[in-house]
C-alpha cells in the first residue's frame, strides 16, 4: 500500500533536492533547474515538510547537508535513474540499473550457471540481485501473476501467454560412486540398472504424471526401478551415491560439478537411452517489451552457450 507521503509527493522535489546536494547552494542549483532563487527556496520548505527534517544549514560558505540528507545522498541517484527509465526518458543502462529478478531452475542447472552469471553480472550490472529457486508445480502461474521471471524448465507448447525459447536437448546420463560395483563397466544393461537403487533428482512437471522420465520409459515397458530417495536437491543425491550403492540418472554435466567428487558417468541401457529432453527458457508475455528482462534473458541465453 502506497504511504500518504508518497501519494501526495510532488516528484519534481527531488530533482531539486538532488540539485542541492549537488551544488551546496540554493544559487547555483537555482541556475542548474534555470529557475528563480525564491521559488527554489519554496521547493526546499516543501522538501522540509516531507521529510521532516531540515535538510541543509545554512552558513556563509554554502549549505550543509544533515545527516538524513547525506542518507537522501547516497539513494537519490538511483531513485532518479530508475524513475527516469520508467518514464522513458532514458535508454537502459545495465551498469546504472538496480533491481532484482527471480528465475526458477532445478539445481542441476544452477549449479554451474548461476556462478558464470554473476561473474557477468559482477561486471555489467552490479546493481543487479538474483533470486533463485527450484521450479515449482505451479510454475505457469508464478509466470502468469509476475511471481517470478523466468523459468527453465522442458520446452514445450505452453498456454495463453507463456513464451518458449528452446535451448536445445540435455545428455542425460547414469552417475554412480567411483567404486561402485558396475563402475569399472564401459556399457550398462537394462539388467545392470535395475539391479540397483535409484535416487530422483525431482524437477516437478517433468512428465504429464509427474514422474521422472525414465521411469515414463520403463513403465512404458512394463518395468520400474526402486527409488530410495526423491530430492529436488542435487547435493542430497550426489552424498547418497557416495554412501550407498545407488544410481543417479541426470543431465550428464552433473558428473563435472566440483562437489560431484568421485562421482562418475556412463551412457544409459539401451533402450532407456537419449530420453527426449528438450530444456527452454519459459517467461510471460508481460517481459518481452522490458528492456531490464530482455537483456537479462540474452545474458542467460550467452551464459548458457545459445548465441
Amino acid at each position: 500500500m502506497l504511504s500518504r507521503q508518497l501519494i501526495r509527493a510532488d516528484l519534481n522535489l527531488l530533482v531539486a533536492l538532488q540539485a542541492l546536494l549537488e551544488e551546496r547552494s540554493v544559487t547555483r542549483a537555482a541556475e542548474q533547474l534555470f529557475i528563480t532563487q525564491p521559488a527554489l527556496s519554496k521547493k526546499l520548505k516543501k522538501l522540509q515538510d516531507l521529510f521532516n527534517d531540515e535538510l541543509f544549514s545554512r552558513l556563509p560558505y554554502g549549505l550543509v547537508p544533515t545527516p538524513k540528507a547525506l542518507e537522501l545522498e547516497k539513494q537519490l541517484p538511483n531513485v532518479l535513474r530508475q524513475l527516469n527509465y520508467l518514464i522513458g526518458g532514458a535508454e537502459f543502462m545495465p551498469a546504472e540499473y538496480c533491481g532484482d529478478f527471480r528465475i526458477a531452475m532445478p539445481e542441476s542447472l544452477s549449479v554451474w550457471l548461476v556462478p558464470r552469471l554473476l561473474a557477468k553480472l559482477a561486471e555489467l550490472a552490479p546493481g543487479v540481485t538474483l533470486r533463485i529457486e527450484d521450479p515449482s508445480a505451479q510454475f505457469i502461474d508464478e509466470l502468469t501473476n509476475g511471481r517470478i521471471d523466468f523459468v527453465f524448465h522442458v520446452a514445450k507448447d505452453y498456454p495463453g501467454a507463456i513464451y518458449v525459447e528452446s535451448l536445445g536437448g540435455i545428455e542425460v546420463r547414469c552417475m554412480m560412486r567411483s567404486d561402485h560395483p558396475l563402475a569399472q563397466q564401459k556399457t550398462l544393461t537394462q539388467e545392470d540398472f535395475l539391479n540397483y537403487p535409484h535416487v530422483r533428482l525431482y524437477v516437478a512437471k517433468l512428465t504429464k504424471q509427474d514422474i521422472g522420465l525414465i521411469d515414463e520409459r520403463l513403465a512404458e515397458m512394463g518395468k520400474k526401478r526402486r527409488l530410495i530417495l526423491e530430492t529436488p536437491h542435487l547435493t542430497a543425491c550426489l552424498d547418497t551415491l557416495r554412501v550407498t550403492d545407488a544410481l543417479l540418472v541426470a543431465s550428464g554435466h552433473v558428473a563435472a560439478y566440483p562437489l560431484a567428487g568421485d562421482v562418475v558417468s556412463k551412457p544409459l541401457p539401451s533402450g532407456l537411452e537419449n530420453p527426449d529432453l528438450q530444456l527452454g527458457i519459459i517467461y510471460h508475455r508481460r517481459v518481452t517489451e522490458h528492456a531490464p528482462h530482455q537483456w537479462l534473458k540474452a545474458l542467460l541465453l550467452d551464459c548458457i552457450g545459445r548465441h
